[in-house]
């Protein structure tokens, strides 16, 4: 049995549900579970015990960690895993900032998303950013502008599935919500924004 640190909450990863857990101390867990497991052409029943996931720091100082699930793994940064679940939804394209830049300090209240742009402008006093950090930069201001528009296009292809899920395929809002997974005020916002969108582009002169 794990034992707590103080105040300290877990729940499930998204997508690792029943598998793996995360905290809103920034620790990752096993969850105890039965596992069918083989060798060779010979199956059989193993249980897997709850324990503490071991994090791995990167070259850059955030803390990853490395989830198995169906015989494949993925490496993530903890403070995504924290973000998802106790603040909400990461928005494509957007990045998790850690407020007082303390890479490895991934409680929720510490982590916001900001776009490219503003990320590296928070980072631009660190050495080994210093090649982009001035705003005039030609080089800078192409790579912010490229990013931005990929971003902006990423947002309006996912905007337009949802609207023509609703409009054109005449799917409930609870419908499209189970479809993508997202929640109900999300796919009222992207409908919104479609709309949105639509209506500029057409009185565009």
């Amino acid at each position: 049995m794990i034992e707590n640190l103080e105040n300290e909450i877990w729940k499930d990863i998204k997508g690792y549900e029943g598998y793996y857990m995360v905290s809103n101390k920034g620790r990752v867990k096993s969850v105890e579970r039965k596992e069918l497991s083989n060798i060779g052409k010979t199956y059989f029943e193993r249980r897997r015990n709850e324990m503490i996931i071991s994090l791995n720091e990167t070259g850059n100082g955030y803390l990853n960690v490395e989830l198995w699930k169906n015989d494949k793994s993925i490496k993530t940064g903890v403070h995504r895993f924290v973000y998802e679940a106790f603040v909400g939804d990461i928005i494509e394209g957007l990045i998790i900032h850690h407020i007082n830049e303390i890479k490895k300090d991934n409680r929720p209240e510490n982590l916001k998303q900001i776009d490219f742009f503003e990320h590296n402008n928070f980072h631009s006093h660190i050495p080994w950013n210093k090649n982009i950090r001035a705003k005039t930069n030609k080089k800078w201001a192409e790579t912010v502008i490229k990013a931005t528009e990929g971003r902006n296009k990423t947002f309006l292809l996912r905007n337009k599935k949802t609207y023509d899920l609703f409009k054109t395929e005449n799917k409930k809002i609870e419908e499209i919500s189970k479809i993508q997974n997202i929640k109900i005020d999300a796919v009222l916002k992207r409908i919104k924004k479609y709309e949105k969108y639509l209506f500029e582009t057409s009185t565009t002169i």
